[in-house]
């Protein structure tokens, strides 16, 4: 708390911390990050993972991931996103059209957790229309990315 507290000072006053200060605070930030990666590493959420920290798939655009390809990226898509579930009954789901498109979903759980599922050629204009999305908000990979994650299938 006293370091908080000075810190806190140091950020309304004027001028730099001193270099202890800011040696705290990048120590407390790296130990937050380790914490909620860990928390999602212990999850349900762990096949999002991977062992060295990064997410699963390949880096894209934001804070997209693209998948390895697939005949079917629409059932590829939902089960991906099914997972996320964990053995949780979601609190609500609700069915999406977008641009036309039935067959996406949200859904929301008391953790304060969500999914998003949609199917091909309902994502924004950015995205290929051969490829579904899976979105995930979570505390852990909130805090660790600044923003929710999405995950890209394509088709092969």
């Amino acid at each position: 708390m006293h370091f908080w507290r000075s810190f806190q000072n140091y950020l309304l006053g004027k001028g730099f911390p001193p270099p202890r200060l800011l040696q705290n605070y990048y120590l407390a930030h790296d130990l937050l990050t380790l914490d909620h990666e860990n928390d999602l590493r212990n999850s349900h959420l762990s096949y999002l993972i991977n062992p060295n920290g990064s997410f699963v798939g390949t880096k894209g655009t934001g804070s997209a991931q693209v998948m390895p390809s697939s005949s079917d990226p629409n059932a590829t898509a939902e089960a991906f996103a099914k997972q996320a579930f964990g053995d949780n009954v979601p609190l609500k789901v609700t069915p999406l059209t977008i641009k036309g498109h039935t067959g996406g979903w949200y859904a929301t759980f008391s953790d304060g957790r969500a999914v998003t599922y949609r199917p091909a050629g309902a994502s924004s204009s950015r995205t290929p229309v051969d490829m579904a999305t899976v979105q995930v908000n979570n505390t852990e990979i909130d805090y660790l990315l600044g923003k929710p994650i999405k995950f890209k299938f394509p088709a092969k």
